[in-house]
């Protein structure tokens, strides 16, 4: 038996945990059972459209950008800085 601990490192995991069973999973993911059984392997999807629809599907209780595996980048909230300013 898996508990919450378990399955929070693998954000497919958790989209699966969100649905009754993997079928029900996998289908409201658009791929097949073997497909989703694949992503949950590899812990991430390959694809935007797949992890946002996944996000949707599951009510965004797993990020679209976990689901890419993408939840490590982080962002600026700035532009870079020119390397060399214009003197003035």
């Amino acid at each position: 038996m898996k508990t919450d601990t378990d399955i929070s490192a693998n954000p497919v995991d958790r989209y699966v945990a969100c649905f009754p069973s993997c079928q029900i999973a996998a289908a409201a993911a658009g791929v097949s059972t073997e497909m989703l059984r694949r992503m949950r392997r590899c812990g991430f999807v390959t694809t935007r459209k797949r992890a946002l629809l996944m996000a949707r599907a599951c009510g965004f209780r797993v990020d679209a950008i976990e689901l890419l595996g993408l939840s490590g980048v982080r962002r600026s909230a700035r532009a870079p800085r020119p390397r060399n300013p214009p003197a003035e």
